[in-house]
């Protein structure tokens, strides 16, 4: 974990003075009385942002709503950017806020953590979607909110290429030659991701997933299947899983460099994907950047690929007639309820009578519960075009005791990730990708509805 942050802390360090920037407004204090007052800091942009910020939000105010019947709303600070002094700032500016615990949403914070820290020595500091060194006495104080992201993503993709691949039937009910999901009408289905940064924990899992539901799906329909379709993959060369090989976490053809609205327009990795590789399903992980993909018009020709939703659910959350039928799905990483969870376990919080919780986390990464990562359902919006999940999460043997078998594949995959190193190079591996996922074929890990 130390070579993580020595990495992460490369974003970009500068000096700050000790003399805040917030300058001399009086800050609104946060909503309740001691022991209640929580604070979230974004890793930057809004909390109304659709994505990340936005659920680590509703989760605090749900907490503040529950248990003390207060609304959040001056409980939060903006960061203009993820640079250092912005922020630094933005934890002095919760501090003056009388904070009595502190949020902070993102793994972008990990490099400042040991400034949040030391200005919140007696309170809990909360890193949502990432893992604080413990080594360091410094963060007995922190709690580690870690998701199985890459559980939710296998699911999604898998789910999305099923929808994508069936044929179109028409008039009468008979089948064609068409494939619902085949948006520029070259007779195949190409799939492309991309994320803003790389970390392993935070965005890497959830492309390392959705690269696993491709080849699963390939390889399940490859032996099961007579009318089997592939996916072909826009981020190779060959659009194949098993040459996959990223060596660098700034390498262009997986990351637009930042969670800034535009970002991924003006990398021109929206444009490689779709414009030049024809993509028809999109799975961005990069916050905002999802707006990116929406209002990207391909070049020559009409369709405009279908999107898989990332963190949160974002088919209602960018609802409008342009957009309209365009999400097959979402993986959905359940911040708000991770967020909720965490309060309710922090050492400096108190409930409404003053007494402590009890069964405390700081200085803890608890184990993921199972909501946090495969909360992924149809939520009845009407906005995405997935209604019944093809691939299930249990062995098929064991269908009849849910607890048991819901955890076989989950703890299989889960497993096999963690088994690699920090090293980009080590888990963002076709050949090794290609290999789990061929195991998990013939260990009969997972059971499909064919409908």
């Amino acid at each position: 974990m130390k070579k993580t942050l020595g990495i992460l802390s490369s974003i970009g360090v500068i000096g700050i003075s000790t003399t805040s920037v917030i300058g001399c407004i009086a800050p609104k204090y946060a909503s309740g009385v001691e022991g209640q007052r929580v604070v979230l800091v974004t890793e930057s942009g809004k909390v109304d942002d659709h994505a990340f910020n936005e659920d680590a939000y509703k989760g605090m105010n749900t907490y503040l709503m529950y248990n003390y019947n207060l609304i959040g709303k001056n409980n939060y600070v903006e960061s203009v950017d993820a640079s250092y002094t912005s922020l630094v700032s933005g934890y002095r500016l919760a501090k003056l806020k009388k904070a009595d615990a502190l949020v902070l949403s993102g793994f972008a914070h990990i490099p400042t953590l040991s400034e949040a820290t030391k200005l919140f020595k007696n309170q809990s500091v909360i890193l949502i979607d990432g893992k604080a060194d413990y080594d360091n006495p410094e963060y007995q104080n922190v709690i580690s909110i870690v998701f199985n992201s890459q559980i939710a993503s296998k699911q999604a993709v898998f789910d999305a290429a099923y929808w994508a691949t069936t044929k179109v039937k028409d008039a009468q009910g008979n089948e064609t030659e068409k494939m619902q999901g085949d948006v520029n009408g070259d007779g195949k289905i190409t799939f492309g991701t991309f994320g803003g940064t790389s970390f392993k924990y935070a965005v890497d899992n959830y492309m390392w997933g959705a690269f696993l539901g491709v080849e699963l799906f390939n390889q399940y329909y490859a032996t099961t299947s007579e009318s089997y379709r592939k996916i072909y993959l826009a981020n190779t060369s060959t659009h194949q899983v098993g040459d996959l090989k990223i060596t660098s976490s700034s390498d262009a053809a997986y990351y637009s460099g930042n969670f800034q609205l535009g970002g991924a327009t003006k990398s021109g990795i929206v444009d490689k994907l779709i414009g030049q590789e024809k993509s028809d399903l999109i799975f961005p992980i990069a916050g905002p950047q999802i707006q990116d993909v929406l209002n990207y018009i391909p070049r020559g020709f009409n369709g405009r690929p279908y999107i898989i939703g990332v963190d949160g659910d974002q088919a209602t959350a960018y609802d409008s007639d342009a957009v309209h039928g365009r999400f097959i799905t979402s993986a959905i990483k359940n911040i708000s309820s991770a967020t909720q969870a965490a309060l309710q376990h922090s050492s400096s919080l108190k409930d409404r009578s003053g007494n402590a919780w009890t069964d405390v986390w700081d200085g803890l990464s608890p184990t993921p519960a199972l909501n946090w990562s495969v909360d992924l359902v149809d939520d009845g919006s009407g906005k995405y075009q997935l209604k019944t999940h093809k691939l299930f999460l249990y062995d098929e043997e064991k269908q009849d005791d849910a607890p048991d078998a819901t955890n076989v594949l989950i703890n299989y995959v889960n497993a096999a990730f963690e088994k690699t190193s920090m090293e980009i190079s080590s888990y963002m591996d076709g050949a090794l990708i290609q290999k789990i996922a061929e195991e998990i074929v013939a260990k009969k890990l997972i059971a499909v509805k064919l409908s």
